[in-house]
């Protein structure tokens, strides 16, 4: 079985790495055999931040009724409850999707959210 853990990054991202070490014993009894986190390393954790606080704020949830707009190989696009639209890929026109009721949340490379004015 081989293990591995990106060590070096505890370093920067402090308690969260030195939690998962305590716990890398029972990682590896579970069958685990490589745990690498992008989250921190690809800088992830302020995005992603953003955007669950934009799903909380609105009560997304697992259950949430999505409205696929958009389906294609460079872009992905839904309206969740009627309250935000979440946009993923590079593809930036987007005229005849987004009603003229809404603002930018927040966005970055190639994805974006949308919520009502």
């Amino acid at each position: 079985m081989r293990q591995g853990f990106n060590w070096a990054s505890s370093e920067k991202a402090g308690e969260w790495y030195n939690f998962m070490k305590t716990l890398v014993p029972d990682i590896a009894d579970s069958g685990v055999d490589y745990f690498y986190d992008p989250y921190i390393e690809w800088g992830l954790k302020e995005p992603i931040k953003k955007v669950t606080e934009i799903r909380k704020r609105n009560g997304v949830t697992a259950t949430s009724r999505v409205n696929i707009l958009a389906a294609e190989a460079d872009l992905y696009m839904a309206e969740i409850d009627n309250k935000i639209i979440v946009k993923i890929g590079p593809k930036m026109d987007l005229v005849n999707l987004l009603p003229p009721n809404v603002q930018v949340a927040t966005s970055g490379q190639d994805y974006a959210v949308w919520k009502r004015k």
